[in-house]
C-alpha cells in the first residue's frame, strides 16, 4: 500500500528514452511559450491532458454524440453504454461499487453535494464539524455556511511546525464527538501526505462520519478506498490528467440511500406527477440534468492510460525532480521553502525574501516557466504560516530535469540580479518602460519603476480601496478634483504590478473624463506586452481600473 514515499534506489527509476516516449503522449508539452520551449509546473492546479484523452472527447463528438438513459435509438445506447462503462471504469480504480460513484462537476460540487444533502439534515444547534487547517477553501466554506446556519461549530485541527498533522490535537478534538470530519488527503499548497487511513479510523471510532479530499492525490499514485474506508472521497477529473468539468464523489451506498437529492429535475426521478415525484435510486438521484458524457468518457480514458504507465517509477521521477528543485533552491539566497512534513508528493512552496512571488511568477512566464503564485485556496493555512501567498512549484511525471534546471537558473538570475532598491530618476525610469524592446527588458524596467514610485497616501492601503480577488493585493482610489480632472491613486504589494498601475496613472491624472480615450491606453498596453493583464483573469486591478474609468468617461 502507497505510503507516499519512494526509497532512494528507486529515484531514477523511468529512464531518458521512457520519458520521451511519455512526453509525446501530451501534445500541449511540444508548444512554445513566445520563444521559449514551455516548462509546465502548475499541475496541482491542472494536469495536461494525453493525446487518448483528447482523442476520445473528439471521438465521443464525431461518432456517438446523444443523450443518455433517455432516448431508444441506437446513438443513445451507445452513448450510455460507454458513460456508463466509465462509471465502472472509475468504480473498479477505487476498488468500489459503481453505484457508489456520483458523477460531478468536480470536487467542489462533490463537498457541497455532501453538505447539503447529507449533514445539512443531520446537523443539531451545538453540534460540532471537525477540519484540518490546511483544507482548501472548497473543503471549509461550505462546512462553514452549513455551521452557521445550524448555530454549529467548526474545530480545527493545526500543523506541527514540520508541516504534519497534530495527530494529538486532532484526537482531542475528536473527544468532542464531532458530526464529520472533513479530511484533506494531500495538501494543495505544500503537498504533505496526511495519515488518511489512520485519521479516518479514529474519526469512526469517535462516532463522526468522514468525507476526503482527494483531489491532490489522484494525480500521484493509486488510492484504494476499501483500503482506507471512508464514507465519503471526492476527487477532480481535470487534475488527473482528464477534462475539466468532470469529478467524482464516492459515497458510502447505504448512506446515499438514505440521502435526499441535492438538485432536482429530469433524469433522477422514477415517477413524477403534479402532486408527487418518487427519485431514483443513487447514483442517477444525484445527476439531475444532461450530464457531462464526454468528460466522463475522458476521465476513464485517462484512468486507462495512468493504469498502462508503471505509476511507482512515475512517482520515484517525480519525487527525484522535487528532490532536485528543493536542493536548488536551498542554495539561492533568501528563499525559504514551506514546511511539508514527512511524506508529500512532488510539490513544494516557497516565498522569496526581496521579491513578491507575483513577480518572481510573472517573470518566470517571461521565459516560459509555468507556476503558480497565491494563496492557493488555503487562506487559513497562509495565515497560519504567517505568509501571504507562496510560489508553489508543482510536477507531473513528464517534467525533466532539465526543466527543474531552467526554473532554477532562472530564479538565481533574477535573485542574483541588481539591485532594485537603488533610487532613480521617475522620469528616466518610466521612459526605460515604455522604450523596452523586448518583454524581458520591459519586465525588469517596470519592476525598477515599481521600485522608485514616489509614496502613495497613508490612507490608501484600506479595505474601503482594497481591490478583492487580487493574486496580489492592490488599491485603487479614482477621484474627480473640483477642476473635473480626475486623480488616480494605486497601490500594490507587487512591484510589478505597482509599475503597471502607475503607467495607467500616469495616462489619466490631471485628465478631465472626456480627454481620456480609453481605447488608445488599452491598445498601448497590449502593444507593450500586458495583454494578459487585461484578460479576464483573477485577480485583474488593471481591468477593474479600466472599467471606473468606462464608466466616468460613459456619463459625460
Amino acid at each position: 500500500m502507497h505510503v507516499g514515499r519512494v526509497s532512494g534506489s528507486d529515484r531514477n527509476a523511468m529512464t531518458e528514452q521512457e520519458l520521451k516516449r511519455l512526453r509525446a503522449d501530451f501534445p500541449i508539452l511540444a508548444t512554445r511559450v513566445g520563444r521559449q520551449p514551455l516548462a509546465y509546473f502548475d499541475n496541482a492546479a491542472t494536469t495536461q491532458k494525453p493525446r487518448v484523452v483528447i482523442d476520445t472527447i473528439s471521438n465521443y463528438y464525431r461518432k456517438k454524440n446523444a443523450n443518455v438513459h433517455r432516448a431508444a435509438h441506437h446513438l443513445a445506447a451507445e452513448a450510455t453504454l460507454a458513460y456508463e462503462t466509465a462509471r465502472a471504469r472509475v468504480a473498479r480504480w477505487l476498488n468500489v461499487d459503481a453505484r457508489e460513484i456520483i458523477w460531478t462537476r468536480g470536487t467542489t460540487e462533490s463537498i457541497n453535494l455532501v453538505a447539503q444533502a447529507f449533514l445539512a439534515e443531520r446537523l443539531e444547534p451545538g453540534d460540532s464539524i471537525l477540519l484540518m487547517a490546511s483544507n482548501h477553501h472548497a473543503n471549509i466554506v461550505p462546512w462553514q455556511q452549513l455551521a452557521r446556519r445550524h448555530r454549529s461549530e467548526l474545530l480545527i485541527v493545526d500543523l506541527l511546525p514540520s508541516g504534519d498533522i497534530d495527530l494529538e490535537q486532532y484526537q482531542r478534538l475528536l473527544k468532542r464527538e464531532p458530526k464529520l470530519v472533513a479530511l484533506t488527503q494531500v495538501s494543495n499548497a505544500l503537498g504533505t501526505i496526511y495519515p488518511i487511513k489512520q485519521m479516518v479510523e479514529e474519526a469512526r471510532k469517535a462516532g463522526a462520519w468522514t468525507l476526503v479530499d482527494g483531489a491532490q492525490a489522484q494525480p500521484h499514485f493509486d488510492v484504494d478506498l476499501k483500503h482506507i474506508n471512508p464514507d465519503f472521497y471526492a476527487f477532480s477529473g481535470h487534475k488527473t490528467f482528464a477534462p475539466t468539468g468532470i469529478g467524482v464523489l464516492y459515497g458510502r451506498y447505504e448512506l446515499l440511500e438514505e440521502m435526499p437529492p441535492w438538485q432536482t429535475g429530469g433524469e433522477m426521478i422514477d415517477s413524477v406527477s403534479f402532486t408527487q415525484t418518487s427519485f431514483a435510486p443513487p447514483p442517477l438521484r444525484f445527476e439531475a440534468g444532461t450530464p457531462n458524457i464526454c468528460g466522463a468518457l475522458g476521465l476513464a480514458a485517462a484512468i486507462d492510460y495512468l493504469e498502462r504507465l508503471d505509476r511507482h517509477a512515475c512517482e520515484a521521477h517525480e519525487q527525484h525532480l522535487l528532490e532536485r528543485a528543493r536542493a536548488g533552491l536551498q542554495k539561492l539566497d533568501g528563499v525559504s521553502v514551506l514546511p511539508a512534513g514527512e511524506c508529500r508528493v512532488a510539490l513544494l512552496s516557497c516565498t522569496f525574501e526581496k521579491h513578491q512571488v507575483a513577480d518572481v511568477a510573472a517573470y518566470l512566464d517571461t521565459l516560459g516557466i509555468a507556476v503558480r503564485a497565491g494563496n492557493h485556496c488555503a487562506q487559513p493555512l497562509m495565515q497560519l504560516l504567517n505568509v501571504d501567498a507562496s510560489l508553489r512549484i508543482s510536477f507531473a511525471f513528464y517534467n525533466t530535469e532539465q526543466e527543474v534546471d531552467r526554473l532554477l537558473d532562472a530564479l538565481a538570475e533574477l535573485l542574483g540580479g541588481a539591485t532594485l532598491d537603488e533610487a532613480a530618476d521617475l522620469s528616466n525610469a518610466l521612459q526605460r518602460v515604455t522604450e523596452a524592446a523586448d518583454w524581458p527588458s520591459r519586465f525588469t524596467a517596470l519592476l525598477h519603476l515599481g521600485v522608485n514610485l514616489p509614496a502613495v497616501s497613508a490612507d490608501l492601503r484600506q479595505p474601503e480601496w482594497e481591490i478583492t480577488g487580487c493574486a496580489t493585493r492592490s488599491w485603487m482610489r479614482l477621484e474627480r478634483l473640483t477642476e473635473g480632472q480626475l486623480h488616480l491613486e494605486t497601490d500594490a504589494d507587487s512591484r510589478l504590478m505597482r509599475g503597471l498601475l502607475y503607467l495607467i496613472c500616469a495616462e489619466v491624472n490631471s485628465k478631465r473624463p472626456d480627454e481620456i480615450n480609453l481605447l488608445r491606453l488599452e491598445d498601448k498596453l497590449v502593444k507593450m506586452g500586458f495583454e494578459a493583464q487585461l484578460s479576464q483573469t483573477r485577480g485583474n486591478a488593471v481591468r477593474q481600473i479600466l472599467a471606473h474609468l468606462r464608466g466616468l468617461v460613459a456619463t459625460q
